[in-house]
């Protein structure tokens, strides 16, 4: 088992570590430090000129058993006080051929042969003694005299560090094992260091031959600091900077990886790769390799299970998370006696384990991650979403919202660049599309474009691929304008919720055996209002996130079948800001305000006030939304009193207006107001205070500025950034990383919050970046690319650095000139 690896495939690697060579798994194993130091110095110490204490390595597959032996091994080859007299031996982790003690003494020295070019132990010397000792007891005998002899001619002493020693002891008979007892007892010329992933009850069985003879080291999970500092490598390796922050910044996620794989180091390293592989897909494809490699293992391990035990484990491993006794009664109809009962023998196999709790209600989950892995992979449904919940809750609790983003958006990068495994493809789409903290925009257009990317190379899995929330939410919405109601319904059942809509409220207390034809009038019309509102609410979505207007202007026109005012409102929106059809976009508002829809007013007014340079017919529109108390109305005309008829009493007049209805955006242009036009910084640290006590993110980024601008205090300035940035301002991320980069000359971290800002369409934080990777990192390629995203935002000043960088880096002046021009154009004076 390896920590980290050099070369590919990584997680085929993982699962056999004799893949590696020395020097990559010397420079990779970067836990089992202590261990390690300990049993070397055991080994160092020990002259072997008398028997010597032989070890046994306890530890679950994935622990880390295997790489430790060969460590241990490879350490004695490099140390010079050890290599000229003692040799080691390492046993691959499955020998299947040696099935009696004669067919052991034969590895070995087939083994020592290989190592020690003094050591010739011919084959048709090895024949003859077979022939001459037809009985296996003697064959067995003249073979160990013979490996003796040579060792004490040549002056060699053997270790033999051997894997799977549970495995091999059990096939060797009663008799067998006892000779190897006595031999490994008696002679100073052969010690032994194995590893065990199973406890054998042999070895606590008084007559066994084994009974207390080995000393044994328990190979636990990983501790907090040893995944950290395997995390930490593994990052460095792969030049994940991503990974490397949450690390350093976020321990508490790095303890919930540990947990979710029981500090596995194997789960540990193969979570990390398919999280890291934004390639191709290998990982997951490694992964299935390895899968199918211990089939057969873990199909032995369910076949020597009564029917009984096999229902619970695949209750538990169905379940992945840790679950009661009375789930899984539940799901197997057993009785709970019979599963408690069960439970204690699985428990004590070591299949499941269990989680005490502070009640008698204790939680059971399987004791093996990755053999749980692979249940969920090889025995449940393929278009299940419960087969790739162990990494669901991998993404859960490792990624951030920014970070699940980001990884999404990196899938998809990668399916564009095309030779993507259709395999990876399809269940790293399925795990990500089921994650809570992954937006619905980017679920949807994840699944969208691996849909496409499987449709061309695996029609079956493209079948297969889950459909996204908003998918099921279209089709509510076709079902319920059709007039199939309860279709509807079952859609908006099967889809997450979706929490700004009134429709969850009314699906929670709507009884499950009622249907629309028992319904009164009355709560049918609040369920049409509610869907009128809803077909609203996914129309924006696809509007604004999905930039699909002519989705949007469907789930616009099914509203308007019921006259909703929201509706029209959003046509008239839908025509001034993508359509630019000015007269369309008011006759819509106009609809709309007839109703009494107070947004069609305010937008009236921002039409006239924006578009046609009207404020008078602004301020008419906005009085009369005033009228009807809407405090937004109020916000705009203290707006129109401070900055187009600057008369700063009335605007304060209008905002205190707003501010009695709690409206925290004029509490915030109040602060604005008082610190720029008053010069009173006192008071508008009050009124930002006031806006941040109901919950406005914005204040918080604008206490930040006063702190930066006004008080000069550093301190202070970054703890405002960083609400506000926690909150999602991009302005505070970018701020951040200028704090960073300038104040605590901390590169690394400024790129960070500059990379956050960015990824959240800041192009200022677009600037930074290409400035940080021209002049600091000398990546103009990298440079270039934020400076175009920058563009893509029509910021000038992208333009302006754009032709410096060819000017001054290139050479190129026509280019150069070609984006100066640009910029002018956009009335960049610079």
């Amino acid at each position: 088992m390896s920590t980290i690896l050099l070369s590919r495939p990584t997680v085929a690697n993982i699962y056999n570590p004799q893949n590696q060579t020395k020097e990559q798994l010397i420079d990779s194993f970067v836990v089992r430090q202590q261990l390690f130091k300990k049993l070397f110095k055991v080994i160092k110490e020990a002259k072997m000129e008398v028997p010597e204490q032989h070890y046994l390595i306890l530890g679950r597959r994935g622990m880390g058993k295997t790489t430790l032996l060969l460590r241990l091994a490879y350490e004695i080859q490099n140390d010079p006080t050890l290599n000229n007299w003692l040799i080691p031996l390492v046993f691959n982790e499955e020998e299947y051929g040696i099935h009696r003690l004669f067919k052991f003494w034969e590895r070995v020295m087939e083994l020592l042969e290989e190592k020690h070019p003094a050591f010739r132990f011919e084959s048709e010397t090895l024949r003859q003694l077979s022939r001459k000792h037809t009985d296996h007891d003697t064959y067995e005998k003249a073979l160990f005299e013979w490996l003796s002899e040579e060792l004490k001619r040549n002056g060699k002493k053997l270790i033999l560090f051997i894997d799977n020693f549970g495995e091999m002891s059990r096939k060797l008979s009663d008799a067998e094992a006892h000779r190897l007892r006595k031999i490994l007892q008696t002679s100073s010329d052969i010690r032994v260091i194995a590893a065990s992933s199973v406890v054998l009850e042999a070895f606590y069985k008084y007559d066994h031959a084994f009974y207390e003879f080995f000393k044994q080291v328990e190979l636990k999970g990983l501790d907090e600091k040893e995944t950290r500092d395997l995390l930490l490598s593994l990052s460095h390796h792969y030049k994940k900077e991503d990974v490397q922050r949450v690390v350093e910044q976020n321990p508490g996620r790095v303890e919930a990886l540990r947990r979710i794989t029981g500090g596995v180091i194997r789960s540990i390293v193969l979570l990390f790769e398919i999280f890291a592989d934004d390639g191709d897909g290998s990982a997951f494809h490694d992964l299935q390799v390895i899968l199918d490699r211990t089939s057969p293992l873990y199909k032995h391990r369910m076949d020597d299970l009564s029917d009984q035990q096999q229902a619970i484990v695949e209750a538990i491993a169905l379940n992945w998370d840790a679950i009661s006794v009375k789930e899984i009664v539940e799901q197997t109809r057993l009785d709970s006696k019979v599963v408690s009962a069960q439970l204690n023998g699985l428990e004590k196999n070591g299949i499941v384990e269990k989680r005490a709790t502070r009640t008698k209600n204790h939680l059971y989950l399987v004791a093996e991650r990755f053999f749980n892995i692979w249940f969920l992979m090889r025995l449940g449904r393929k278009a299940d979403q419960k087969r790739v919940l162990w990494l669901v809750r991998f993404f859960e609790d490792w990624c951030d919202k920014d970070l699940m983003k980001s990884r999404s958006q990196s899938h998809i990068a990668a399916l564009h660049r095309g030779a993507f495994d259709p395999e990876g493809a399809f269940y790293i789409t399925q795990a990500m599309a089921g994650v809570k903290d992954l937006d619905m925009v980017s679920k949807h257009k994840m699944l969208e474009e691996t849909r496409t990317y499987l449709s061309a190379v695996d029609r079956e899995l493209a079948e297969s691929l889950s459909q996204s929330d908003l998918d099921m939410a279209l089709e509510a919405i076709e079902k319920w304008y059709a007039g199939e109601r309860e279709e509807a319904l079952r859609f908006l059942k099967s889809a997450r919720p979706f929490t700004s809509s009134k429709i969850n409220e009314l699906l929670e207390n709507t009884s499950p055996t009622l249907t629309f034809q028992d319904m009164e009038e009355s709560i049918l019309q609040v369920w049409q209002e509610a869907m009128d509102d809803f077909a609203c609410d996914i129309g924006w979505i696809f509007n604004d996130g999905l930039k699909k207007t002519a989705v949007a202007i469907q789930c616009f026109e099914h509203s308007i079948q019921s006259d909703c005012p929201r509706a029209m409102n959003s046509f008239g929106m839908i025509f001034e800001n993508e359509y630019k059809d000015l007269q369309k976009a008011e006759e819509w508002y106009r609809k709309s305000a007839e109703k009494g829809y107070l947004r069609a007013m305010n937008s009236l007014g921002l039409l006239y006030q924006n578009q046609h340079q009207n404020p008078e017919k602004a301020e008419e529109w906005w009085l009369k939304s005033m009228e009807k108390g809407d405090a937004d109305a109020m916000c705009y005309l203290g707006w129109l009193y401070q900055y187009e008829h600057k008369d700063l009493q009335k605007a304060e007049e209008w905002y205190l207006k707003a501010v009695e209805k709690d409206d925290s955006d004029a509490m915030r242009n109040l602060g604005w107001l008082f610190q720029y036009e008053h010069k009173d910084l006192q008071k508008a640290e009050e009124w930002y205070l006031k806006a941040v006590e109901k919950g406005d993110s914005n204040a918080l980024f604008y206490l930040g500025l006063l702190c930066d601008n006004e008080y000069k205090d550093i301190q202070k300035t970054e703890a405002w950034y960083l609400k506000a940035a926690e909150e999602g301002n991009s302005g505070a991320m970018n701020n951040l990383g200028w704090v960073f980069e300038e104040n605590h000359k901390d590169i690394q971290k400024a790129e960070g919050w500059y990379i956050k800002a960015a990824e959240r369409g800041e192009p200022v934080a677009m600037n930074n970046l290409a400035r940080l990777y021209q002049t600091v990192h000398k990546n103009l390629q990298k440079a270039e690319e934020w400076w175009l995203k920058a563009v893509e935002k029509d910021n000038s000043d992208a333009m302006l650095n754009l032709g410096w960088l060819y000017k001054g880096d290139y050479n190129d002046l026509q280019k150069a000139e070609e984006w100066w021009l640009k910029a002018v154009e956009k009335g960049n004076s610079d």
